[in-house]
């Protein structure tokens, strides 16, 4: 018993649990980022330009500039934002026990389709923020545009942590049956069995604990043929019989017809 529990957290070790992506939040978190950023943009502009009205900026050959600058912007954090929820966004909390385990990889299940990825590659919401901010100033400090200094203040005060969600859930009910299925390939006798390694020489005398090895390997073999090669083993055996009777039949048939009668 104690062995099957070193070898099940020996697995343990090259276990990947699984998390759900899900795609609507990333659609529906940049949508909101952008009519948000597109509104506050306007005010802050009309405010810190003096300009008399909404209307007016918005038509005004003479506010072009400032139009055309806060749609640069939102367009470059709505990238970087699709850029940070492909490599998606986690909740460290569903990874306590793993982070412990030092994991390094999870499987991403995106539709029906799980795709590894690693650990590193996927943010938090802290360090997605963090990520955010630092590309955001760097490119604020190498836009050369006019008026970028008078929106400063509009950048320190829109909060991007807004639009930063979870969006790679940990899936509780496929990480169990992965871990089930790599549990079930432990032999439940003397552990695993690696590839070449002999089990008992010819003419050894098969003690009890070689038995249960043997006994287990056959039952693992017959789980892994599957049910259909399982029966098709079956009707290959039940031929032979039939073929052994027919040869038994036709030679009584020919030679000892005194049996048959």
């Amino acid at each position: 018993e104690s062995r099957i529990t070193e070898e099940k957290d020996s697995v343990m070790k090259f276990f990947k649990p699984y998390f759900t992506f899900d795609a609507y939040i990333v659609t529906d978190q940049i949508e909101k980022f952008q009519e948000t950023f597109d509104r506050k943009w306007t005010e802050y502009s009309i405010s810190e330009f003096k300009i008399n009205s909404e209307n007016e900026y918005l038509n005004k050959n003479n506010y072009n500039s400032l139009r055309e600058l806060g749609e640069q912007f939102r367009n470059y954090i709505s990238d970087q934002l699709q850029r940070i929820y492909l490599n998606g966004i986690i909740e460290t909390g569903n990874l306590q026990e793993e982070l412990k385990r030092e994991i390094i990889s999870v499987y991403v299940v995106k539709g029906n389709i799980g795709q590894e990825s690693e650990l590193a590659d996927i943010f938090t919401t802290k360090s997605a923020y963090e990520y955010l901010k630092m590309n955001l100033n760097q490119h604020i400090n190498e836009n050369s545009a006019y008026y970028i200094k008078r929106y400063h203040d509009f950048f320190r005060q829109f909060d991007l942590n807004t639009f930063i969600k979870v969006n790679v859930n940990y899936d509780d009910n496929k990480s169990k049956q992965a871990q089930k299925e790599m549990f079930d390939k432990i032999s439940l006798t003397r552990g695993m069995i690696q590839k070449g390694q002999l089990i008992i020489s010819n003419g050894e005398i098969v003690t009890n604990e070689k038995f249960r090895i043997l006994e287990s390997l056959k039952i693992e073999y017959e789980h892994q043929l599957g049910f259909m090669a399982n029966q098709l083993v079956k009707l290959g055996k039940l031929i032979l019989v039939s073929l052994s009777m027919l040869v038994i039949f036709l030679f009584l048939y020919n030679f000892r017809k005194e049996v048959l009668s």
